[in-house]
């Protein structure tokens, strides 16, 4: 059983992952990874939360499969992302299996994941992520019995919130996925919680055969809900 890793750099080009599994470091060109979803076209975000609805994973060997929604902080390096997840061989941080509901931190350096409770296909969960106050640079990620809390954000306006598909690991793309994403909202903490009805189509993909992984992502319905699928 291996495991992986995802290590953030951002960049004008995406968000460059490297991962490693079974404890050997890879790099971008040799391990796959291919992200595709949605981000909020404003950067001032102090949270994000979608239900997630798994309806098809199907990971490849050695690769992980996810849907998840996540706050991230491109000046500060800073990023807590809730959501659920199943892998083939692998797990996420060494600490996140499959089959189960996650919250994972990146403090700058390091990526750190706690599991939740099990999950089941073809229902819905809520997923989180939040500023604790108006003036505090803690975020908060919890899911269904998952909870992890990350410092270090900035205050500034340069974060977004991001829902998206993930297939980290292996180099072939799963071989059927779909996941939607239900009320889809950003935070905001002098006005509270607001549908995300302005966003950008995101996709990131390195060293993953088939990809984009999910070639159809949908346009946002009045109440920020979309769907990926293959």
């Amino acid at each position: 059983m291996g495991f992986v890793s995802r290590k953030v750099v951002w960049s004008s080009v995406g968000l460059a992952i490297w991962l490693v599994v079974a404890g050997a470091s890879l790099s971008p060109a040799s391990a796959g990874l291919d992200q595709d979803g949605r981000y909020s076209d404003s950067s001032h975000v102090d949270g994000s939360y979608a239900r997630l609805q798994g309806h098809s994973f199907n990971p490849s060997s050695g690769q992980c499969v996810l849907y998840s929604t996540l706050s991230y902080d491109a000046t500060a390096g800073r990023q807590v992302e809730s959501g659920i997840v199943r892998c083939s061989g692998a797990t996420i941080d060494g600490t996140c299996p499959s089959g189960q509901v996650f919250v994972e931190r990146y403090n700058g350096s390091a990526y750190y994941c706690v599991p939740g409770y099990s999950f089941a296909n073809k229902y819905q969960y809520d997923a989180t992520t939040y500023r604790n106050g108006s003036t505090s640079t803690t975020f908060t990620g919890h899911i269904n019995g998952a909870s992890l809390t990350q410092g270090g954000f900035g205050l500034s306006d340069n974060i977004h919130g991001y829902s998206w598909g993930e297939a980290t690991g292996g180099s072939t793309c799963p071989s059927s996925n779909f996941g939607s994403f239900y009320d889809w909202e950003k935070y905001d903490t002098s006005v509270g919680w607001t549908y995300v009805t302005n966003s950008h189509v995101y996709r990131y993909s390195s060293s993953m055969t088939g990809a984009p992984c999910w070639g159809t992502i949908t346009s946002t319905d009045s109440m920020g809900g979309f769907d990926v699928d293959d």
